[in-house]
């Protein structure tokens, strides 16, 4: 979802993308040194009890990077966001389903200082 909003409304400059906890190899790289590293990754399941539409109603009321998004676009950009993100949460629930049901993968990082 997150490189939905990021394909329209881009992070500031200087700002590391929110995905990239997701690379082993970037994590590694931020807390070498001094730091003992466990990665695992992990899934997810999130279950709205929302249609599709009502998800993509939840996250923009409620989701801060959602909310962020759409306060940053135009009319038609808020237009764009809210198609991509309707067809995001339809894959996954259905277009007629009463509840939209996510498997997410996440990658679990404990750093423990030496």
């Amino acid at each position: 979802m997150l490189s939905i909003h990021t394909s329209l409304v881009p992070p500031p400059p200087n700002v590391p993308s929110p995905l990239s906890w997701g690379d082993e190899k970037t994590v590694a790289e931020w807390f070498a040194g001094e730091w003992d590293l466990s990665m695992t990754p992990r899934m997810l399941t999130f279950d709205f009890p929302h249609t599709p539409a009502g998800t993509v109603e939840l996250f923009r009321a409620y989701y801060g990077p959602t909310v962020r998004a759409f306060a940053a676009l135009d009319e038609d950009g808020r237009a764009s966001l809210a198609a991509k993100l309707m067809a995001h949460w339809t894959r996954h629930g259905g277009l007629t389903s009463k509840v939209t049901r996510v498997e997410a993968e996440y990658l679990e990082v404990i750093a423990v200082r030496r």
